[in-house]
């Protein structure tokens, strides 16, 4: 009879236990869901002042000069958009949610650019802004 009670004791613990880490997991879930909302909202608003700032039609150089005014580093990467031989500038603004296979997921502001067709080897002063882009990429990823 002992036995039989301490076994239904230990199922009871049991129990409560695994309720505590049901509980514990779906709160975890609902705070990072809640977090990342957050960090895509506010990725958006950064891309929109940006949109707002830098009209369709600006050249890059003007586009670049704005960067560096306000202190922003950019890396100029090809192709986005069906541009297939135009570099755009990327601008990191922060980061994203990883997954357990990358290191990181880094947020950026693409500026999308056109101009006359030519090889992708340079990016040209020139070229007009057709487009502003927020993208996530995850980096160092397996």
């Amino acid at each position: 009879m002992i036995s039989r009670n301490r076994t239904w004791v230990w199922l009871a613990l049991l129990a409560v236990v695994a309720a505590l880490f049901a509980t514990v997991f779906a709160v975890r879930i609902a705070f990072d869901k809640k977090s990342e909302t957050k960090r895509q909202l506010e990725h958006e608003n950064i891309t929109k002042a940006y949109s707002n700032a830098l009209r369709v039609g600006t050249t890059r150089e003007l586009v670049e000069a704005y960067l560096r005014s306000h202190g922003k580093e950019f890396y100029q990467e090809c192709c986005f958009s069906g541009h297939t031989n135009i570099w755009a500038d990327l601008v990191r603004i922060g980061q994203g949610a990883k997954p357990w296979y990358c290191s990181e997921v880094n947020a950026y502001v693409v500026f999308v650019f056109d101009g006359p067709a030519r090889r992708v080897d340079a990016a040209m002063s020139s070229d007009k802004l057709v487009d502003v882009e927020l993208i996530e990429r995850g980096e160092g990823c397996l």
